[in-house]
C-alpha cells in the first residue's frame, strides 16, 4: 500500500455478501456525526468497486473513482469542509456494482465502498457504525446501453423514500454493514487519483425541437428495454409549439394527460453536444405514470434520429422513471454524451410538468 492507504481500522462495506449477486446491484450507505465546529478542512479519501455518488447534508460532492484495476484500485480525495454544519450532519452514499465487465470496466467478483478521513476530528472511516441497505427503487433491468457500456437505468419512485440523504431521516430499519478489511483481495493496494477531478455545473437545453403522441405500444410496461419500446410506439413528430420556461436553475416543460396506455413526447435541444447527468423533480403525479429518457446527437428536421439497436455496438441510451404519488425527485446515476433529449410521458390522467436540469461534467481544463 502507499503512504495515503487506509488505516487498519478502515473496512469496505457492502448491504450482503460481498461476492454476492452483484450484476446491476445498488447500495446505499450513511454515517450521521454531530460537530461542534465546521474545520477549515475535512479531507476523505473515498472510493467505491465499482462506482459512487458521495452527498453532505444532501448535496452532492463527487462522483467516482477513476477507471483502474483491483491490483492497484485508485481513489479519490475530496474536502467536504464546505459541505459541513455545525450540529448534525450526514456522510452518504450511493453505490452501483457493475459485476459485469464493460469496454471501461473488469470484474474481480466482489464489490463494496470504502472511505477514511476525518471532520474536525471526528473519525467518518467506514466500519459497521456505518448503516448501509441495498437502494429501493433501483431496478436490476438488464438491458445494455451499448456494447461497451453499462445498464439502462430503472428507477420506480414508488418504492423510495427520497430523504434519505437528508439529516433528520430515520435510518433505525437499516442494517450493520457486512465488511471487510481495506488490503484485502482482490484490491490489496491503493492509489491516489491521476487526473483531476470532474468539474461540474449545471446546464439547461435551449428549446423544444418537437412533439408528439399517440397510443404506446402494447406491451409498454413490461418491456425490459427503454429504446426498443420506444422504437415501437406509433409516431409522427411535429414541430414544437410548447416553450421552455427557464426559471431558478431550471428548465420546466408542460404534458398534458395522455389518457390510458397513451404517451406524449417532447424532442428537446441542449443546443450543442453536452456530457452529464438528467435529473428530473415532477409534482402532482397520480402514481401510475412513466417518464421515459431516451437521448441521441442529430435530428432531421422534427426527427430525432437513433442509430439501429439490433446493429453496430447496439446503442440503446434509454432509462425509465415510475412516478410515485405526489413529487418524485431523481438524478440518473451515470453521465452520457448527447445534444437531443426524448421525454416520453405514459399513461398519465393528470397534467405534468417535469422540471429538469444536466448535472454536465467536465475536465477541469482550458481548452485554446
Amino acid at each position: 500500500m502507499t503512504d495515503d492507504s487506509p488505516p487498519r481500522s478502515a473496512k469496505w462495506l457492502w448491504y450482503d455478501l460481498h461476492a454476492f449477486n452483484l450484476v446491476n446491484a445498488w447500495m446505499q450507505a450513511r454515517k450521521s456525526i454531530a460537530l461542534d465546529r465546521v474545520p477549515e478542512k475535512a479531507v476523505l479519501n473515498v472510493t467505491a468497486d465499482t462506482s459512487y455518488r458521495l452527498f453532505v447534508n444532501g448535496k452532492h460532492v463527487n462522483r467516482g473513482p477513476a477507471r483502474g484495476f483491483q491490483r492497484s484500485w485508485p481513489y479519490d480525495s475530496v474536502d467536504i469542509a464546505p459541505f459541513l454544519k455545525k450540529g448534525n450532519n450526514v456522510i452518504a452514499a450511493l453505490v452501483h456494482s457493475l459485476g459485469v465487465g464493460t469496454f471501461s470496466y473488469h470484474p474481480e467478483g466482489n464489490a463494496g465502498f470504502l472511505l477514511w478521513g476525518n471532520a474536525g476530528g471526528t473519525d467518518l472511516t467506514t466500519d459497521r457504525s456505518w448503516k448501509v441497505r441495498a437502494a429501493p427503487g433501483f431496478l436490476s433491468t438488464m438491458t445494455r446501453v451499448s456494447l461497451e457500456l453499462n445498464f439502462q437505468e430503472i428507477f420506480d419512485g414508488r418504492l423510495d423514500d427520497g430523504s434519505w440523504l437528508e439529516e433528520g431521516y430515520d435510518d433505525t430499519a437499516w442494517k450493520t454493514p457486512m465488511v471487510r478489511s481495506a488490503g484485502c483481495m482482490p484490491w490489496p493496494r491503493f492509489e491516489k487519483r491521476g487526473i483531476p477531478l470532474l468539474k461540474e455545473e449545471v446546464v439547461l437545453p435551449q428549446k423544444i425541437l418537437s412533439t408528439s403522441k399517440g397510443p404506446c405500444t402494447t406491451d409498454y410496461r413490461s418491456h425490459a428495454n427503454v429504446v426498443r419500446t420506444y422504437l415501437q410506439d406509433e409516431r409522427k413528430w411535429a414541430k414544437g409549439r410548447p416553450r421552455l420556461e427557464l426559471r431558478e436553475g431550471w428548465a420546466a416543460v408542460q404534458f398534458a394527460p395522455t389518457g390510458k396506455d397513451g404517451y406524449g413526447a417532447s424532442c428537446i435541444d441542449f443546443g450543442k453536444e453536452v456530457v452529464g447527468s438528467l435529473e428530473m423533480d415532477i409534482d402532482g403525479a397520480e402514481g401510475t405514470e412513466l417518464v421515459d429518457t431516451l437521448v441521441c446527437e442529430a435530428a432531421d428536421k422534427a426527427t430525432p434520429i437513433f442509430q439501429p439497436i439490433t446493429e453496430g455496438s447496439r446503442p440503446a441510451f434509454g432509462n425509465r422513471l415510475n412516478l410515485g404519488q405526489g413529487r418524485t425527485r431523481h438524478e440518473q446515476f451515470d453521465h452520457w454524451g448527447f445534444r437531443y433529449l426524448v421525454l416520453v410521458v405514459r399513461n398519465s390522467n393528470v397534467p405534468l410538468a417535469i422540471r429538469m436540469r444536466l448535472h454536465a461534467v467536465e475536465y477541469p481544463l482550458d481548452v485554446k
